[in-house]
């Protein structure tokens, strides 16, 4: 088993091209690396998988993939929990824990001041531009 990580795909956002410098076709560049994953694998997303046609972005991108998937809820999913559980995701939250070698790392969308929680780290999406000197693909 190993566990992937993703924030802000924002599938279907037409203007994402051109306000964050991702590349055209970079909704199949993330699926393709997403179909690489194995059914004992673990996707964890850190919110804002799409805008525009929700239902159509996860019958498209989220539901055929064969890993399990979490999800920690962004600014811009805005359906309820059942909504995402039902149309492909095993497990939906607003944030949550894990503890991975003796370490508390709290994964969410936003950042979340941690000092004064017992957590260790904050993973956290909320990853939208690319300045253009970084982009290698």
């Amino acid at each position: 088993m190993k566990i992937y990580l993703t924030t802000d795909t924002h599938f279907k956002h037409a203007n994402i091209i051109e306000f964050c410098n991702r590349p055209v076709g970079y909704e199949e560049l993330i699926f393709k690396g997403f179909n690489d994953l194995k059914e004992d694998d673990i996707l964890i997303h850190l919110g804002d998988v799409a805008w525009g046609n929700v239902r159509d972005c996860h019958e498209r991108y989220i539901k055929p993939l064969k890993c399990k998937k979490w999800l920690a809820k962004g600014n811009h999913d805005n359906k309820s929990y059942n909504w995402y559980l039902d149309d492909g995701w095993d497990f939906v939250a607003e944030s949550f824990t894990l503890k991975y070698l003796g370490k508390t790392i709290l994964f969410s969308h936003k950042l979340i001041d941690i000092t004064s929680m017992d957590v260790d780290y904050n993973i956290h999406g909320r990853f939208h531009n690319l300045p253009k000197s970084l982009l290698k693909i």
